[in-house]
């Protein structure tokens, strides 16, 4: 999006390097005459104007056109989080079966929630400052980082409310559901703001409302999901 914070800090990122490269080869003893420090000097000048133009720009927004641009993305969410009420709906018999243990379950997209944000943050100020390692690479990285915390998170809080509620049920359905909700929210975390750069959107204001809507849908579908399953499989 024109004059969004995330491509003007790109943009000042990438001439910053270049100002650093500049001053590399001359510490190095590199042969540039002075004409042409001059004019690189200049061409630097003049496309730091521009970036300087798109700051102004966005500071120029007014409240009701940054409101503007938050509610289309939050409204998407809401209609998405309809489609989560609908399929909770095909589970209200286990839910209000096992309402002691449902309790349980805003926690963990709570959790999950707050990993992605972590990540997007993470990855947006990557691609801004041009430290970014491409997609795959990010994606490897996170994804390590994320069953490590999500399984230790899993198992901590399903131990805790094992201890707190008798029933060793909710120990296998809470460390699936940490799970799945924090792999998915940082695997949205990262993949989103790479294609909403590349539709020419800001990841600043879309990634939050879309991460967070499909971290509920999987958080929720697998805890009650796994509540039927090893109900069954225990006979509980």
């Amino acid at each position: 999006m024109q004059g969004s914070i995330f491509e003007i800090r790109r943009k000042v990122a990438t001439e910053a390097l270049k100002v650093e490269e500049l001053l590399r080869k001359l510490r190095r003893g590199y042969s540039l005459d002075h004409k042409e420090i001059e004019e690189e000097l200049e061409s630097l000048r003049e496309r730091l104007f521009w970036i300087s133009e798109d700051a102004e720009r966005t500071s120029r927004l007014t409240g009701w056109q940054i409101g503007f641009r938050r509610f289309v993305p939050l409204f998407l969410t809401a209609l998405i989080e309809l489609g989560v009420a609908g399929i909770l709906s095909f589970y209200d018999k286990v839910i209000a079966a096992y309402s002691a243990l449902y309790v349980f379950s805003p926690m963990v997209s709570a959790v999950a929630g707050n990993y992605g944000l972590q990540v997007g943050a993470q990855v947006i100020r990557a691609m801004a400052t041009n430290t970014w390692k491409g997609l795959w690479h990010e994606l490897k990285r996170e994804w390590v980082a994320v069953l490590l915390c999500g399984f230790g998170v899993g198992v901590t809080m399903g131990l805790i409310a094992f201890l707190l509620t008798g029933k060793f049920l909710i120990f296998p359905v809470l460390v699936c559901s940490f799970l799945a909700g924090m792999v998915t929210s940082a695997t949205m975390a990262t993949v989103m703001p790479f294609l909403f750069e590349k539709m020419g959107l800001d990841p600043a204001f879309l990634l939050g409302p879309f991460e967070t809507t499909i971290q509920d849908l999987i958080s929720y579908t697998t805890f009650v999901t796994c509540l039927l399953i090893f109900s069954k499989l225990f006979q509980v």
